[in-house]
């Protein structure tokens, strides 16, 4: 054979082949023995060459994988050492601070201790000051009894006892006239010394100095030598004094000793205000605020008594009155326009008008007004530590920086959540109140409880109706500020610059009304002034007005105080009856109508100087009135403890102008009142009780013979009038002439049926033919819906389930319960109305448990029929 390179150029040759895998089927298989060969020297390299592919692969993930190993041992190390980094930080922390207690404990012992060393030292001082006292009397008491019988006798001053039924006449002019030729040195002296039994020597010295004080008020300059300790000490003692007017006066006096010497005030106490949150301990907040105010860098006797004072409120949530309801809003709007068209909600005449306990269950949830939310709080820890920090701030004692209170473990004063009622969530009132968007949600009149929805172009004629278009206001053109300076200008006129009290800040109320309970499409405008210029004096003005009219004689009117007087006025009332020994009681109840915006201003301006004459007469010519509290009198010492003298003339001066200057806001215009008592004011209902005691005390006295069988009992609009042993055709011409007694524009309905039981501002009276003639029975609002429905119509007071505290709601028990007490004459029936009580307070949720408690802790103490009351009730 010849080899391949000497073949022909020309000649064929065969391209080469490769190995291949494949299976042709075309091709067939080929039994040539070169082939296979060829194929079994290639083939174990191409597997060589594969295997070295892989080993390259494996090397490269085996270097990946050692290096993450590598990187997480290395992060597995600092996490390691950042732990034990945070361990050693906390140690440390808490060993600081087991150290920073060791020393606050250590100053507290040694402030006990000095404490302790002081009151010794005080008490030995006290002894001896006694011992030396003693001395004193034993070797000076001759001299001093010797001196005593010298010095003239003093004169001594009748005092004129109460004649009868002229008893609001008073005895002060007769002892003025005895009392004119005594010396001021007798004059000042009340009495005898103070006999002090059962009071330790020190606090004995220093009730005597307190009563030098006020025998003497020029002692109290030797106070001001005083240290703070000793000052804080006297202040403590003022408690003994059985007279509460005294002891305000004395810390008045102490309290501003101790301001002058040390700019600190007893009377500041460090008050936190925290909103009501069913967690938090009480107990334990109490520490953190001891520990607080231990930390403050004060003088010891302070921190003592501020720890000792500290006061922890509770804020109350909002309820959901107060989230939902916006007719405030809607009242200052200019106009508004009808938004009901396609509104999912119930329909009045074309527009949205519906009650939420009418709605849905979602509504209904919501329907008492007064309930409160529960709001979802999550960082309810900062907000604490927030309003502690607030409380310090505000503190006036704090003369330092306010306590690090980031420091302090807040987690403690919280407990477990009390989840076992089904309460109302925010999220539900936001709900309704975005569904309700656009509407006008307001709260009833005499119902407040109760929520209408309404649509806001019906509210807005309305209030159109009530103020802008109603004949008893005047559209004013000029601007408030012109107005303002017109009025300010007539004071100065009237020459009462200085009996009025000029807030430069305020500016006249926005005017709203509401839907009546009884009828939604009638309303009651209201007005708020207490924003007003004239607001302080014109509330010591009401003040002095109702002095003069509950110093009138009982038996020339029919005004009473209070509910709670009604008691007493039926006994007086049966005394009567049983000592003129007449039969045939009758009464009659009348509801006042629009007695307060058809009131002339003539007829209220001849009833105010009617009671100012008649006291005049009598020699009163002005009032006296604590602007701070309760009292009113016809005396004339003022001196600084809040007490202001009111002239009757000028108390005429300014009524008029008040009459004549009464402004308001409704729907954006300012409106003045021209006919009516001016509304909202704190002189309203005094003047209408004054108007209308004035009508009855002329209807009394043109009675003539039948004056002494006709009585009557009223609360502002509310009349109840009591005939006896008088025939039908007397009766019937009595009752004519009382119906017409009153002015033109005022309406008397009658609201009894003639049966003897006349109801009477939450009572009935009842009357019968043997003594007592005269009864009083309380009544529960609910009382026919309870037993008759099993609802409730009025929403008064919260269901047990609002998130609200529980000693609130246990107060309110015992409220209900002491009104049936003390406005039940008819004993008899106080079970029954108890067992009303518990009906209505097991309908809002209330446990029956807690009703059986607060029952028998009222019952103690009291007359048999409370007693038997529980015996029957939970026997």
């Amino acid at each position: 054979m010849t080899e391949a390179g000497d073949l022909c150029p020309s000649h064929w040759r065969a391209p080469e082949t490769k190995a291949s895998t494949s299976y042709d089927v075309n091709r067939g298989r080929s039994a040539s023995p070169r082939k296979a060969a060829a194929a079994a020297t290639v083939a174990p390299e191409d597997l060589r060459r594969q295997i070295e592919e892989l080993n390259k692969s494996l090397a490269s993930v085996s270097e990946f994988v050692l290096a993450e190993k590598a990187k997480k041992a290395e992060e597995e190390h600092l996490r390691i050492e950042a732990e034990e980094e945070a361990e050693r930080m906390k140690v440390e922390q808490k060993a600081r601070e087991k150290k920073e207690q060791k020393r606050i404990k250590k100053q507290m012992r040694e402030a006990q201790r000095a404490t302790k060393i002081d009151k010794k030292v005080e008490f030995q001082l006290a002894i001896k000051t006694g011992d030396f006292f003693n001395r004193m009397e034993a070797s000076l008491g001759p001299v001093l009894e010797f001196a005593w019988k010298v010095k003239p006798v003093k004169q001594k001053v009748h005092i004129p006892s109460d004649p009868g039924n002229e008893s609001y006449e008073s005895g002060t002019e007769d002892i003025r006239a005895k009392t004119k030729k005594l010396t001021i040195h007798e004059k000042r002296k009340r009495g005898p010394d103070v006999v002090f039994e059962d009071i330790p020597p020190i606090a004995r010295i220093l009730k005597a100095i307190l009563v030098g004080i006020l025998r003497n008020l020029r002692k109290i300059s030797e106070v001001y030598r005083w240290g703070l300790k000793s000052l804080i000490k006297l202040y403590n003692v003022i408690k003994d004094f059985s007279k509460k007017s005294t002891r305000k006066y004395l810390r008045r006096l102490i309290s501003r000793v101790v301001h002058d010497s040390f700019g600190f005030s007893l009377s500041a106490d460090l008050v936190i205000r925290v909103k009501f949150d069913d967690r938090i301990r009480l107990v334990e907040l109490r520490k953190l605020m001891n520990d607080g105010i231990m930390a403050c860098k004060l003088l010891v006797c302070i921190q003592n008594r501020a720890m000792k004072k500290v006061q922890i409120v509770w804020v109350k949530n909002p309820s959901i009155g107060h989230t939902l309801h916006n007719q405030q809003a809607f009242a200052s709007r200019d106009t508004a326009t009808c938004v009901c068209a396609g509104s999912p909600h119930p329909k009045e005449d074309g527009h949205v008008c519906f009650r939420l306990c009418d709605g849905d269950t979602r509504y209904q949830r919501l329907s008492n007004a007064n309930d409160i939310s529960h709001p979802d709080i999550l960082n309810r820890m900062s907000l604490l530590r927030q309003k502690v920090v607030s409380g310090f701030s505000n503190w006036y004692n704090l003369k330092g920086f306010v306590p690090d209170f980031s420091r302090f473990d807040f987690q403690v004063c919280f407990g477990e959540k009390d989840d076992s009622c089904d309460r109302i969530s925010v999220e539900e009132v936001n709900t309704v109140k975005r569904e309700c968007d656009g509407l006008v949600l307001t709260p009833l009149d005499r119902n407040a409880g109760e929520t209408l929805v309404m649509c806001p172009f019906v509210y807005y004629r309305a209030m159109m109706d009530s103020f802008v278009t109603n004949v008893g206001y005047r559209t004013v053109k000029d601007q408030e500020r012109e107005v303002l300076a017109m009025v300010k200008m007539e004071v100065r006129e009237e020459g009462l610059a200085k009996f009025a009290r000029w807030d430069d800040k305020g500016s006249y109320g926005v005017s709203y009304v509401l839907a009546k309970h009884k009828d939604t499409s009638r309303f009651r405008p209201i007005c708020p002034t207490f924003k007003e210029l004239m607001v302080k004096t014109r509330r010591v003005e009401a003040k002095a007005l109702n002095h003069l009219l509950f110093q009138l004689p009982v038996d020339s009117h029919f005004n009473l105080q209070a509910v709670s007087s009604l008691a007493a006025r039926l006994q007086r009332i049966n005394r009567r009856i049983e000592r003129g020994n007449r039969e045939g009681v009758e009464s009659a109840s009348y509801d006042i109508k629009e007695m307060f915006n058809r009131l002339p201003h003539e007829d209220t301006l001849e009833a105010v100087e009617w009671i100012v004459d008649h006291y005049r007469r009598k020699g009163k010519l002005s009032v006296r009135v604590n602007t701070r509290g309760r009292g009113a009198s016809f005396g004339k010492t003022t001196s600084a403890d809040h007490w202001r003298q009111l002239d009757l003339f000028d108390i005429l001066k300014f009524v008029r102008l008040e009459l004549k200057h009464t402004y308001t806001y409704a729907t954006g215009v300012l409106l003045r009142q021209v006919i009516g008592i001016p509304m909202g004011k704190s002189t309203s209902p005094p003047l209408a009780c004054i108007l209308c005691a004035y009508a009855e005390c002329k209807f009394l006295n043109n009675l003539g013979v039948f004056r002494k069988r006709v009585f009557g009992i009223r609360l502002v609009d509310d009349v109840t009038l009591v005939t006896i042993g008088l025939s039908a055709q007397q009766r019937g011409a009595i009752l004519d002439t009382f119906e017409s007694c009153y002015p033109q524009n005022l309406v008397l309905k009658r609201t009894d049926t003639g049966s003897g039981t006349p109801p009477f501002l939450g009572c009935e009276i009842r009357t019968q033919n043997v003594p007592p003639h005269l009864g009083c029975v309380q009544l529960i609002k609910n009382e026919q819906t309870i037993w008759d429905l099993e609802k409730l119509t009025f929403k008064n007071g919260q269901s047990y389930t609002s998130w609200g505290s529980k000693q609130q709601k246990v107060a309110i028990i015992g409220s209900y319960l002491h009104r049936i007490d003390q406005n039940t004459t008819i004993r008899s029936e106080i079970p029954m109305r108890v067992l009303t009580v518990k009906r209505e307070l097991r309908i809002k949720g209330f446990p029956k448990e807690t009703f059986e408690r607060v029952l028998k802790a009222f019952t103690v103490g009291r007359d048999a029929i409370w007693k038997w009351t529980v015996k029957l009730l939970f026997s």
